[in-house]
């Protein structure tokens, strides 16, 4: 059973060596590396060329495409058994393939996916979150029915990365596959990680979930993610570079999730998958509007500009007027981060610079020699189905309930 890891990259070679690093420190026989290069000018080739191991493979775009482009260039060079994408300054744990393999073994499940441990870069722009490592400590498998997990996200009572995301689970390719011929291509969407999940859904009745990571989304100072809403300059190369349309009716606003989200969701619909989803426009453009209250004023009245645009273009400008009034600008400053992190009960956060650690790869021993070689627990756990209890909470709270205790 063949595993292959593609990491995506693009004029990052500084994070790159170090994600590299936390591949080839695999010792899974039947695994490659895909180098996916989107026309690097900085010394990507070299950093891939120095590791010297016949398990990667490079490959590089010939020019300059979008990240989903990108993703879907790479796709084309994997052909069979399981697939998951890397970031170019994220990395896998130790014994991560082995640990999937013997999961996938055991279970003949198609997609295994989990919750992946956080580490920030000391370049991250963030200065609230340098060089902090916040570690899941929960070790569960879970059996997710995908009817029940593509309707809790639409419903935006599940986080989006409990799908089956190629960015925290390993695929069978096939499925991948299989949505490209009906669609055209695999990666429809502006946000490939998103929108993987969520069209993968349609693809088979049920996965495994582990509370467990295998990886560590890293945030540098150049990641999409959390650099794409600090800086402008970030965020405006994604957004010209993009090459496939957005969704006209619910284009991408700049750093917020809900947006990539509903986005998303309704590409999926149009190209023919979940054709029965309902998708509550008023609710999503809700919780838009709150989480574009989180962020700095400047950046706010921006984005709630672009919010109001969508809102006319699905005729929904009374509830944007009603929201905008109804959540005030309130940024996160360093307490309430801090606090946030703190208060998750089932995760350990530790500062990572004082355990010499400077770097995904360090992050990644760090990760590992805390939770100990993985041991599989022994049956399924059931999943807690949102969709009755949440909209009752809902009701009664009125207010968005969170998955953490899943």
């Amino acid at each position: 059973m063949k595993f292959t890891v593609v990491i995506p990259t693009a004029d990052r070679s500084n994070t790159l060596r170090h994600t590299i690093k936390t591949c080839v420190d695999q010792d899974y026989a039947d695994y490659e590396i895909l180098v996916s290069d989107n026309c690097s000018q900085d010394e990507t080739r070299d950093v891939v060329d120095n590791f010297r191991d016949p398990r990667i493979r490079y490959i590089n775009t010939g020019k300059r495409l979008s990240m989903s482009s990108n993703w879907e260039f790479a796709l084309n060079h994997v052909s069979e058994g399981y697939i998951t994408y890397l970031g170019d300054d994220d990395g896998l744990l130790p014994q991560a393939v082995t640990d999937v393999a013997q999961i996938v073994a055991g279970s003949s499940t198609k997609a295994v996916s989990w919750l992946k441990a956080d580490y920030c870069w000391p370049c991250n722009l963030n200065s609230n979150m340098q060089n902090i490592c916040i570690i899941p400590l929960q070790n569960r498998l879970y059996l997710y029915n995908s009817k029940r997990i593509i309707n809790d996200i639409t419903n935006l009572w599940l986080a989006y990365y409990r799908a089956p995301c190629v960015y925290n689970s390993f695929v069978d390719v096939e499925a991948m596959h299989r949505v490209r011929r009906q669609s055209g291509r695999f990666f429809a969407s502006v946000t490939p990680d998103v929108y993987s999940g969520l069209v993968l859904l349609s693809q088979f009745d049920n996965y495994i979930y582990s509370t467990r990571p295998f990886s560590v989304n890293a945030a540098s100072g150049r990641s999409n993610g959390t650099a794409g809403r600090l800086s402008q300059e970030i965020a405006e190369q994604f957004f010209r570079e993009i090459d496939i349309p957005m969704h006209p009716k619910w284009p991408l606003i700049r750093g917020v999730v809900v947006s990539c989200v509903t986005e998303s969701l309704m590409q999926i619909k149009e190209r023919g998958f979940f054709n029965d989803l309902r998708i509550d426009l008023k609710r999503h453009l809700k919780y838009l509007i709150r989480e574009i209250c989180t962020m700095e004023p400047a950046l706010y009245e921006a984005s709630i500009k672009q919010a109001l645009n969508i809102a006319k273009m699905n005729s929904l400008e009374k509830q944007a007027q009603k929201y905008i009034a109804k959540y005030a600008n309130k940024p996160i400053n360093k307490a309430t981060m801090l606090r946030v992190t703190e208060g998750r009960s089932m995760f350990l956060s530790i500062f990572a610079d004082r355990l010499n650690c400077f770097d995904v790869y360090a992050a990644s021993k760090i990760i590992s020699s805390i939770l100990g070689p993985y041991e599989q627990p022994a049956e399924l756990s059931s999943y807690f189905h949102h969709s009755k209890i949440m909209a009752r909470l809902y009701i009664l709270f009125g207010r968005y309930v969170s998955d953490r205790t899943l």
